[in-house]
């Protein structure tokens, strides 16, 4: 008999250690695979904000393009049909100012203003036709133009933009990874959202001048902001030679609770392994009488009452 119980404990004991050392591992990878997913939450905020000012772009290019030609009068179908696209699409127009042609000795750049960023002399990729179709009279009345540049044939139209920050991250509303996205200044000054602007967030890392203009990955740092510790990850952003900052906070004793989260149903199969050991011992204890033992009262009702639990 003694060699059955003995059985029985070999492999309950050893099973129920498998399962309490699967659940100290999981616990430890559960921030491993959290971290994991905020990086890659905030590598995705970067590339989004660097797509998004490309389409931006493109946007600009469409707007004109459609605006331009409900003015031509050379035309009346065009004219008239790009009247009710401008119409549709009214309230995506871009705020623009100072449209010319041919800017002579002036770069176009992009800085960073009180509400977002400012594109100076964006140059409208229009095709060869397109830019002839500028000249004229009536688009050029319609659009504003400013002449004070002399202009020919193939002068090319700029503009400038005024690009809100909401623009860049258009695609980042519905992110609940982080309990604040920010974008920061080189100084690492917050400019958005507007609640956090001029707060002083961190200290950045320089970004380093290589073929993307960025460093290799995101890094984390810890910040106390508020009485509150937050693990943030920065994520560099370069618009153009602009050096801005990805910023995902992610609140600290959050952080660490999901590393404590274990898995409910390993946990319920390790508490039933453990209640049915218990209910075990005195059926156990019965399995081991010998002659000369005694049966006592008491050892009967402890094996009544296990054997009602393990039904």
């Amino acid at each position: 008999m003694k060699l059955k119980t003995f059985k029985i404990w070999l492999f309950l004991l050893p099973l129920i250690a498998v399962i309490g050392v699967v659940l100290f591992l999981q616990s430890t990878n559960n921030q491993k695979e959290l971290e994991g997913q905020l990086i890659r939450s905030i590598t995705a905020t970067r590339n989004d904000a660097i797509r998004a000012l490309d389409d931006y772009y493109a946007q600009v290019d469409s707007y004109f393009l459609r605006l331009g030609y409900s003015y031509y009068h050379e035309d009346t179908v065009m004219r008239r049909e790009a009247k009710k696209i401008v119409s549709v699409f009214k309230r995506s127009d871009p705020s623009f100012s100072n449209l010319t042609l041919s800017r002579q000795g002036e770069e176009s750049n992009l800085t960073l203003t009180k509400t977002g960023l400012r594109k100076q002399g964006y140059a409208l990729q229009l095709t060869e036709s397109q830019r002839s179709d500028f000249q004229n009279d009536s688009v050029q009345r319609g659009l504003k133009i400013n002449k004070s540049f002399s202009s020919a044939s193939n002068d090319q139209p700029y503009v400038d933009l005024e690009i809100p920050f909401e623009i860049l991250l258009r695609k980042q509303q519905s992110n609940r990874q982080f309990s604040s996205l920010l974008l920061v200044d080189s100084s690492g000054n917050a400019v958005y959202p507007e609640e956090w602007k001029g707060v002083k967030v961190l200290q950045p890392k320089p970004i380093v001048s290589d073929t993307t203009g960025t460093r290799s990955g995101v890094y984390v740092e810890q910040i106390d902001f508020s009485n509150q510790r937050y693990r943030s990850y920065v994520a560099p952003l370069n618009l153009e030679g602009l050096e801005l900052y990805a910023v995902g906070m992610f609140e600290e004793n959050i952080f660490q609770k999901v590393g404590l989260r274990i898995n409910f149903l390993m946990l319920a199969t390790l508490i039933f392994f453990l209640i049915i050991l218990v209910a075990l011992i005195p059926i156990l204890s019965i399995l081991n009488l010998s002659k000369g033992d005694t049966l006592s009262q008491l050892k009967v009702i402890n094996v009544g009452i296990s054997l009602l639990g393990l039904a």
